[in-house]
């Protein structure tokens, strides 16, 4: 591997090559987290649409829920009157005799 400065720039001008070495590290790292961003980015794409799908499914699980819910309600509440009214005329009946 050939060094990005040879050692005779080195030692006519240190400032400059170590300037240029400095600048060519810099540069790595930028375009190094630029790929990483984009990178992470596409996997957060990814797992956003597989939550999106998550959230949708749950979404529609909640809604029959709640129907049930309120057919089961409905349903307990109609026959606790019926129950209710039973006893009410039982009650009356035995009143009766």
């Amino acid at each position: 591997m050939a060094l990005p400065v040879s050692f005779n720039e080195f030692k006519n001008n240190p400032v400059s090559a170590i300037a240029f070495i400095m600048l060519s590290i810099v540069g790595y790292l930028y375009y190094d987290s630029i790929s990483t961003r984009n990178e992470i980015l596409g996997d957060c794409k990814k797992v956003n649409e597989i939550q999106a799908v998550k959230i949708e499914t749950m979404e529609r699980q909640i809604k029959r829920n709640d129907s049930l819910i309120a057919v089961y309600t409905y349903e307990n509440q109609f026959y606790m009157k019926a129950i209710e009214g039973y006893n009410e005329v039982i009650t009356i009946k035995t009143n009766k005799k």
